[in-house]
């Protein structure tokens, strides 16, 4: 999608942040604001950023882990 990053950028304290308004995302949580915090002031500077904002906690983070299936692999599955 030409809408969003197709990287997130982790920062070394164990913030995360993805789409459009990450850069600023990124700077707040630096400065000591929360996630929801840091999507508000998102939506303040970054045109692309804002909607409703939800919120969840992950307990535990494990390794991404991209499958490519095949079209008959994929009808199985359905």
């Amino acid at each position: 999608n030409r809408f969003f990053q197709k990287y997130h950028v982790e920062m070394p304290d164990g913030f995360y942040a993805i789409g459009w308004g990450s850069s600023y995302a990124m700077a707040a949580m630096d400065m000591g604001a929360d996630a929801k915090k840091a999507v508000q002031i998102s939506a303040k500077y970054d045109a692309y950023t804002g909607g409703k904002i939800k919120t969840m906690k992950v307990k535990n983070w494990g390794p991404l882990v991209e499958k490519t299936l095949t079209s008959s692999q994929i009808r199985k599955k359905v």
